[in-house]
């Protein structure tokens, strides 16, 4: 397999869950402006969700990486 997987159109939580709890990683998660046309709630909801996934990785690999862009 390649080195480099992207996650298209994946969900940040199926993502984010995905990565093996052993091992180093460099996670780069990018939000785009698809964002602006919904309520400023769909943002924070999923922003929160972002952050709660983050946590989880980061208490089950503590090598991991993240880049939010």
């Amino acid at each position: 397999g390649s080195f480099f997987k992207s996650s298209g159109l994946y969900s940040p939580q199926k993502v984010f869950r995905s990565i093996p709890s052993d091992g180093r990683y460099i996670i780069s998660f990018n939000h785009y402006l698809h964002f602006s046309a919904h309520h400023l709630s769909v943002y924070e909801r999923t922003l929160r969700a972002v952050r709660d996934e983050v946590v989880r990785l980061l208490e089950r690999n503590p090598h991991g990486q993240i880049l939010l862009r």
